[in-house]
């Protein structure tokens, strides 16, 4: 088919046909993307055992918005990936971490 050729002046058939044939030069889709997104989703129970934190803190924190939820209301779901990476994200940090700068004093030695 001539791409020269503006859209509008194409007629219907010669439209579908210049779709068809880019839809075919798309590469196909992931075979287990259905999968993929499946396990990605993870319930309250999850998220309470491997964060050890009991469930009515996380009800709490996502009625808050503190916490992210793929989807509010019962049951709540979350994404794995954005539960790791808030909790992450928000960890204490480790004594080598901490900046030990010697704080100034304001009152004078006598």
């Amino acid at each position: 088919m001539n791409l020269s050729t503006p859209l509008y002046a194409l007629t219907t058939s010669e439209f579908i046909e210049l779709i068809q044939e880019q839809l075919k030069s798309l590469q196909p889709p992931i075979k287990n993307q259905s999968a993929i997104l499946e396990t990605d989703n993870v319930d309250i129970n999850w998220v309470s055992e491997n964060l050890k934190i009991p469930i009515s803190t996380i009800h709490t924190k996502v009625s808050r918005m503190e916490m992210p939820c793929k989807k509010r209301g019962k049951p709540l779901i979350f994404s794995k990936n954005e539960i790791i990476e808030w909790n992450n994200s928000g960890r204490a940090k480790v004594i080598q971490e901490i900046d030990f700068a010697p704080v100034k004093s304001t009152k004078k030695i006598k």
